[in-house]
């Protein structure tokens, strides 16, 4: 270990390794900004790339394993507060924080990113989240986290049925027999512990 004296007073310790250290005029400080700027640089870049070569529905998969993982931490949240706070209190608070993660995105676009060809279709959407939102804040309060969760499951049944009527997708045999399969799973985790015996 030794002090570097920097020309504008300031001293740095550095560590010597098995390397000799280059001083120049300027010390060694901006040489190693500068070095480290330029790795976290390459390291960025490396892994945008490698991001980029992954197939489209990996990438999928992961953006989803990330938000049911952030999803389990905000469920958490309510259900900690929800015995204290009102659930309109708690879903306004919600959706500030929201709104302030995207206004740097709809100010950069403003007039166009408020514009809508379909406000009727829009005006859905928001009720319906309104509604969604309200309703499974309410679960996630009043129910054991295990129940709602299993509930929350069904969705996918709902999804897939929806994504056929109104979006004309086509679900092939083996997605319906895996979202057949797993809505059974979820009516086995929701059945009350004595409703097979009855």
């Amino acid at each position: 270990m030794f002090a570097v004296a920097h020309p504008q007073g300031e001293t740095y310790r550095l560590l010597r390794h098995r390397q000799h250290v280059k001083f120049d005029a300027g010390g060694i400080f901006p040489q190693t900004c500068a070095m480290v700027h330029r790795q976290s640089i390459l390291s960025a870049n490396g892994l945008l790339s490698r991001w980029q070569s992954l197939n489209g529905n990996v990438r999928g998969g992961l953006w989803m394993l990330l938000a049911a993982l952030l999803f389990s931490l905000m469920v958490v949240v309510i259900k900690v507060i929800g015995s204290r706070l009102p659930i309109v209190e708690i879903l306004f608070f919600r959706q500030l924080v929201m709104a302030l993660i995207v206004a740097p995105v709809i100010w950069r676009g403003l007039p166009g990113s408020l514009r809508t060809k379909r406000p009727d279709l829009q005006a859905l959407r928001v009720i319906a989240a309104t509604t969604a939102m309200i309703l499974g804040f309410s679960a996630f309060i009043h129910l054991p986290l295990s129940e709602a969760t299993a509930i929350g499951f069904s969705k996918t049944m709902f999804i897939t049925i929806l994504a056929i009527l109104f979006l004309k997708e086509t679900v092939g045999i083996r997605r319906w027999s895996a979202v057949i399969v797993g809505f059974i799973g979820v009516l086995i985790m929701i059945a009350p512990e004595d409703g097979w015996s009855s």
